[in-house]
């Protein structure tokens, strides 16, 4: 990670310092081979509303475009009066300016990203740098494992439901009823699948395919 040296600690100690970053507005500089070079910039509340003001943060966008991903960190707590002020500066910055500040940076591709404070951050910046660093990012994509009982085990019924939800528009309620119509897993498929309650024919026909049958 290359850190921009006007960067105070404890945030230099998280790698190594340099100007590179700064070239594409950004604090913290990063390579993942899944996202390519990352730029994350980092700002307190104070800081955001006074670089809205002062014209920074419009730069900052403008420059952050030349990476292939740039990701900001909003630090700090962002508390509102009931008409919509913001409570921790004197500079007019409204709720609905704010929002809309973030809906036009996501639009953009940007990743918005929040922290308590810099303990926090520099715990994010760390953790963020081992995911970049990821050669496949699988995540929430992968299913996941049967339901365990009380007692943290796992019965019969229990990976059958979670096989059976495997199959093409399989959900729970749908496992269940297999289960039942067929006393099973039912492997030989004996009977039609649209037989079983919330089954239609079109799935019937991609479960009938997945078993070749």
């Amino acid at each position: 990670m290359l850190i921009s040296p006007a960067e105070p600690e404890p945030y230099r100690s998280l790698g190594k310092s340099s100007s590179l970053p700064e070239r594409f507005g950004s604090d913290f500089l990063m390579f993942s081979p899944c996202f390519g070079r990352v730029g994350i910039q980092r700002k307190t509340i104070p800081d955001l509303v006074a670089s809205v003001s002062d014209g920074r943060f419009q730069r900052e966008l403008i420059d952050m475009k030349g990476l292939d991903l740039g990701i900001w960190v909003f630090e700090g707590r962002i508390d509102w009066t009931s008409d919509g002020k913001l409570l921790s500066t004197r500079h007019a910055y409204r709720k609905e300016q704010h929002w809309a500040a973030i809906f036009s940076m996501l639009s953009e591709g940007f990743w918005i990203l929040h922290s308590s404070g810099g303990t926090e951050t520099c715990w994010l910046l760390s953790r963020l740098e081992t995911w970049l660093k990821k050669t496949v990012h699988r995540g929430i994509s992968g299913r996941p494992g049967p339901r365990k009982d009380l007692f943290g085990e796992v019965d019969v019924e229990g990976w059958q439901t979670h096989f059976l939800q495997g199959l093409p528009g399989m959900g729970v309620e749908r496992a269940r009823a297999w289960r039942e119509h067929f006393s099973g897993l039912g492997m030989r498929l004996v009977g039609d699948p649209a037989e079983v309650a919330g089954v239609g024919k079109v799935t019937a026909g991609r479960i009938r395919e997945v078993f070749g049958a």
